[in-house]
């Protein structure tokens, strides 16, 4: 749900045999999913390849025995995270809101800025999602809702028109359409058409409703204590599927989606008008939640440090080593852009150089023609965010 970006910075000159010509060619390198996980006692561990191998990093929260729970965390690109969770006790008495952000993929983690409403006794962050780097919102109790426009620099309160409540989750498809969930006396259901300037109370039920997930601005699910409930509608009208408790839920597209909860995995191929259980937990112990990079590969995270992996859309889901016995509540994949490496052969000199930005490119182009060379920008292919080709013709 995020979209992912890395690049090389390395030269190499190549000798050749000496040619009349220039020479292009372009190879694709592709690069492992960064995955991210937090949970109990300030926990934050990640991977930079694909699971294979998971280290601790510092969440800055305070020894690890006494650092509160973290609940969720969102990475908007390889660099860019933030981490969120229950009060940090002070030596003043007044919780400090543990509010983490990284720039630098997680090799450190500073302590954010936010609004002071949220550092009074009974209030915490329980929810992040950001839509880009600038864009992203935090929800939290007693229904809090924050939104940023500068990275999380500054913070606006958001009215949300309902009393205090609990909120546990929230998505938002774009710069205006978002959905929050949560619970008072019963669970219930907000949404936003305006970038939240404007929050609208959708459904309430007896379910305590824990995550929710759209894939446009129509169609999306929540899972919760009872059910998974479906909306075509952007949410007004909800309908039931089956009952479960579920604690997250995944969709890659309409049909393709998870579900993560106290007994397992649920996976739907048909946008859950049937649902199959993937995978049963063993000793009882509760998955927390789901995340898919595309409709093959996933992660799955929960109690006793577990992270499940699967490359088959969870035909078969395997335990990873994580080193760690915490619960874990968030988890967040990112891929890395692939590098497309151009070749340059100019006489006897061949210069290889991994495509990094258009500007870069065009630079190169230009110096080229003057060498009476051709060159064809193919920066950022097969990735979600590619501009469109360009080609540089001679003079």
């Amino acid at each position: 749900m995020k979209s992912k970006f890395v690049f090389a910075y390395v030269w190499t000159i190549l000798t050749l045999a000496p040619v009349l010509a220039f020479v292009q060619s372009i190879t694709t390198v592709a690069h492992a999913t960064v995955v991210t996980a937090v949970g109990s006692n300030g926990t934050i561990i990640q991977s930079l390849d694909s699971g294979e191998t998971w280290a601790p990093q510092s969440s800055n929260t305070g020894p690890s025995q006494t650092a509160p729970p973290l609940k969720d965390v969102d990475f908007i690109n390889v660099n860019s995270g933030w981490a969120i969770g229950d009060s940090l006790g002070t030596a003043s008495g007044l919780p400090d809101p543990t509010v983490r952000r990284t720039s630098n993929g997680g090799q450190t983690w500073q302590i954010a800025t936010v609004p002071p409403v949220v550092s009074q006794p009974g209030h915490g962050i329980t929810g992040v999602h950001f839509v880009t780097t600038d864009a992203g919102w935090l929800i939290g109790n007693p229904g809090l809702v924050f939104q940023t426009t500068d990275g999380g620099t500054t913070w606006l309160q958001q009215s949300n028109g309902v009393p205090p409540i609990e909120f546990y989750d929230l998505d938002f498809v774009d710069l205006s359409n978002g959905w929050i969930v949560g619970r008072g006396i019963t669970g219930i259901i907000l949404h936003t058409a305006d970038g939240g300037a404007n929050w609208n109370t959708q459904s309430v039920y007896n379910d305590i409703m824990l995550g929710v997930d759209f894939v446009d601005a129509n169609t999306g699910w929540t899972v919760g204590t009872n059910s998974i409930r479906h909306t075509t509608d952007g949410g007004a009208t909800w309908d039931f599927q089956i009952g479960g408790y579920f604690r997250d839920v995944e969709f890659v597209d309409a049909m393709t989606g998870w579900v993560v909860g106290r007994n397992g995995i649920m996976h739907t191929s048909d946008g859950g008008a049937n649902w199959t259980e993937q995978y049963r937990s063993a000793n009882s112990r509760a998955l927390h939640a789901v995340d898919f990079i595309n409709s093959d590969e996933g992660w799955a995270a929960g109690e006793a440090g577990i992270v499940l992996h699967t490359t088959n859309g969870g035909a078969t889901w395997l335990p990873q080593t994580t080193g760690t016995n915490a619960t874990l509540s968030g988890i967040s994949a990112v891929i890395p852009e692939p590098s497309a490496l151009i070749v340059l052969v100019i006489g006897g000199l061949g210069i290889a150089c991994p495509t990094l930005r258009f500007t870069l490119l065009f630079t190169l182009a230009f110096l080229v023609r003057g060498l009476r060379g051709r060159c064809v920008a193919a920066a950022n292919r097969l990735t979600r965010r590619r501009p469109p080709r360009r080609v540089f013709p001679t003079s």
